[in-house]
């Protein structure tokens, strides 16, 4: 989460909706899971690149994964 201050630059970015079928088995469910994760983490990014800011200043450096959440999301700017 990043707390922006009055008057600065946003960048505002929208991806294609992803849809999960609602009779999707458990084991499918990794699938979109990642499909989501690397979704998020592309509009972030096109986010910060509009507003021109610098993602590795406001993103945790070494913080730890959370349940259902990948390290990997984090790895990226270190």
């Amino acid at each position: 989460m990043t707390i922006n201050f009055p008057f600065s630059k946003l960048g505002i970015v929208m991806g294609d909706p992803i849809y999960v079928p609602r009779e999707a088995r458990a084991e499918e469910f990794q699938r979109y899971q990642k499909q989501v994760e690397a979704a998020i983490n592309d509009v972030t990014a096109r986010a910060y690149a509009l507003a021109g800011a610098d993602m590795t200043r406001s993103t945790p450096l070494g913080h730890p994964a959370r349940d259902g959440q990948s390290q990997s999301y984090y790895d990226q700017w270190n």
